[in-house]
Order: structure tokens, then C-alpha cells, then sequence
């Protein structure tokens, strides 16, 4: 196993993809740290198109590197920190390819559709709970924060490559699965325990403080909700958790 130095035009190219708008262009994003690398490299369908590690964590880690089959280099601290996203850097990072994603021909699964969730860490959050429940895709506004976004890959914690994802609007989604109901989760919703079993649909999560969009709001839908416990004073759940407890308890269905 032998790890080469990384070059100063590497650097830029590496730096170059915190910014959102060259993720789009090159189609690379980077993941980073000990345990979402290593996850994404073992049980992911990401092409990884290089490897950026601290000496130390090479050596430590020489089994597990040399059965890969792309480029593996050599950073120092200052150059890990260069290259990454984060305040501090976690010994190890990966570039890979963006990945190509199509709409299922059909599915007796729920499908998940995210409105203008802001938060990197939330979708993150979110894109493992749906890789967590079996969902097969999810689907993001186009508002939505990049899933790519470093924060958002982290958030995942190796979840990202497992199910696609998929940005466009609602009205093309039900137009597309025009079979499908469409459930909207919202705080003036029924209670999800009063539906329950529910037919699988499209089940619409929006942004952390504005709830759905107004287009949304104009769709033949259903609203539901998790109540909260009697007497309790809170005032809503984090977007976050609030679809994963959603996911956890269609997950009959799922």
C-alpha cells in the first residue's frame, strides 16, 4: 500500500467543492471522518474517487486500504484542514461522484417529501431515518438544502448513497404517482394514531419554522400529526425528529 502527496491543484479542486455550486458543476462532493468514511467505503454504492488520510490513520488502517482500488494520498494536519469543511478535521477524507438517481417505476412503499427543509443537520438526520425504515427514496424541494452539503453528509453518518435522492417539485411527484394519497404533516393535522393503518402515499414534511408551502396547501390532501401527551407544555418537535417518529410508526406499512 503506498499513499502519494497530494498536489496544490488537488487542494484548490478539494476546496473548491465546500461551495455548492462546484459540487453541481464537477458532480463531487467530499465526505468526511473516521466512521462515515470508513462506512461509505464497507456497505455503500458510491464510487469514491480518492481517499485523503493522515499518515497515523493510514497505518492503522493499512488492512482495510489495501483491498481499495482508488487513489489513496497522503495529507499532513494542514493540509487535512485545508481540504476540510469542518473546524476540526478527522483524520480522513473522501471525495466521491454525485450519484445518478431515477424515480422508481413503482413502489408499495411510502415515499418521503421534504419542503424547504433548511437545516443540513436535519436532512442528514432525516436521510438516515429513511435509510434506517426501508424507505426507497426520498424526494426534496428544490429549496431544500443541498443534500451534499458537507454538514448534511455528516449528519448522515454513511446513510448517503443508500437511497437516493431526488429534487423536484410536489406537483410533478403527484403527478407522477397520481395513485398515490398525499399526507401532510402538520400540527393542525388528525391524529396519526386515529388513521392508523394507513394506506402507503407520499407522506410531506416542510421547513422547521414555515411548515408546507402555500402549493401544498392548494393539493388534495390529508393532515396528520403526532399529539402531544396530555398537559404537556412543548411546543413542537424538531423537524428531524418529528419525520422520524412519523417513519417509525408508518414503518408497518413501510
Amino acid at each position: 500500500m503506498q499513499l502519494q502527496p497530494i498536489s496544490k491543484n488537488r487542494i484548490k479542486h478539494l476546496q473548491s467543492l465546500k461551495l455548492k455550486k462546484y459540487r453541481q458543476r464537477l458532480a463531487r462532493f467530499t465526505a468526511e471522518g473516521r466512521k462515515v468514511v470508513k462506512e461509505i467505503i464497507i456497505d455503500n454504492n458510491l464510487e469514491v474517487r480518492g481517499l485523503y488520510a493522515l499518515d497515523s490513520w493510514a497505518a492503522q488502517n493499512e488492512d482495510f486500504l489495501r483491498d481499495c482500488t482508488f487513489p489513496l494520498y497522503e495529507v499532513t494536519d494542514h493540509e487535512l484542514h485545508q481540504i476540510s469543511s469542518f473546524k476540526t478535521a478527522d483524520q480522513v477524507l473522501i471525495e466521491c461522484s454525485i450519484p445518478d438517481s431515477t424515480w422508481p417505476e413503482t413502489t408499495d412503499k411510502w415515499m418521503l417529501y421534504l419542503d424547504a427543509v433548511q437545516d443540513p443537520g436535519n436532512l442528514g438526520s432525516i436521510l438516515r431515518s429513511a435509510d434506517w425504515f426501508g424507505l426507497e427514496v426520498v424526494f426534496l424541494s428544490e429549496n431544500c438544502v443541498d443534500p451534499y452539503n458537507p454538514k448534511t453528509i455528516h449528519a448522515t453518518m454513511g446513510s448517503v448513497g443508500r437511497i437516493p435522492v431526488i429534487q423536484t417539485t410536489l406537483e410533478n411527484l403527484v403527478q407522477h404517482y397520481k395513485e398515490y394519497p398525499v399526507y401532510v404533516a402538520d400540527m393542525t393535522g388528525h391524529s396519526i394514531y386515529s388513521l392508523l393503518p394507513i394506506r402507503p402515499g407520499i407522506l410531506v414534511v416542510g421547513n422547521e419554522t414555515h411548515g408546507v408551502s402555500v402549493k401544498t396547501e392548494l393539493l388534495d390532501v390529508q393532515k396528520l400529526t403526532i399529539p402531544r401527551a396530555k398537559g404537556r407544555k412543548t411546543e413542537s418537535l424538531n423537524v428531524a425528529m418529528a419525520t422520524t417518529a412519523l417513519m417509525a410508526l408508518l414503518h408497518q406499512d413501510m
